[in-house]
């Protein structure tokens, strides 16, 4: 059995929402399919780094970090459990 890959996604549809913000996603990668899952945080562009793939310049930077990653190794736990 493969590892699925994950990685987290900022505005994949290229829009924004009346307030100005976008979601971010978990992408799982695994056998050429990819599936997008939904976190609930919506950021505005200038909150979001591309290279980093991690928020920056918001007052709650380091919760929702720390909340995106857990959510990542939640997602792994699972994974492991059907191993």
């Amino acid at each position: 059995m493969d590892k699925i890959r994950y990685r987290l996604v900022y505005n994949r549809q290229n829009t924004l929402n009346r307030q100005g913000t976008t979601l971010v996603q978990v992408e799982a990668y695994l056998n050429q399919r990819k599936i997008y899952l939904k976190t609930n945080v919506y950021l505005k562009p200038e909150c979001w780094s591309r290279e980093g793939a991690q928020v920056i310049n918001h007052p709650q930077s380091n919760e929702l970090n720390a909340m995106l990653y857990e959510y990542i190794l939640y997602l792994q736990g699972i994974e492991l459990g059907y191993w």
